[in-house]
């Protein structure tokens, strides 16, 4: 997708420590302790470097509740983000926003 779409740049959330930064539910606690982010971010960057494609890292606070047009902080109910300017998305495609322009973890950016 990223090749056919000529993407120079994938910007991932940092997610080191999440597992003790997470509240969940114990229904959902399971799935979060057998998914590898680590695995799944390597593979990405491996996948990104064979094709010349550059991977960055974001830290991920609030990315999915802030709005991406006035910069209030808001959360989503039932995965839709509504904020009192209008704005009005899915709470991942403003997370999605947030993370193209959030500034990279180490500083070393390009534009995505």
């Amino acid at each position: 997708f990223a090749v056919e779409n000529k993407v120079s740049v994938i910007r991932l959330e940092q997610l080191a420590n999440i597992r003790q930064t997470t509240r969940t539910s114990r229904k959902n606690e399971k799935n979060l302790h057998t998914w590898s982010f680590y695995r799944l971010s390597s593979y990405i960057e491996y996948k990104a470097n064979l094709a010349g494609i550059k991977v960055e890292y974001v830290n991920p606070a609030y990315t999915s509740q802030i709005c991406p047009k006035c910069s209030e902080k808001n959360k989503a109910i039932d995965r839709r983000y509504m904020c009192a300017c209008g704005f009005k998305k899915h709470r991942d495609v403003v997370g999605a926003m947030n993370i193209r322009y959030a500034p990279v973890v180490g500083g070393n950016s390009q534009s995505a």
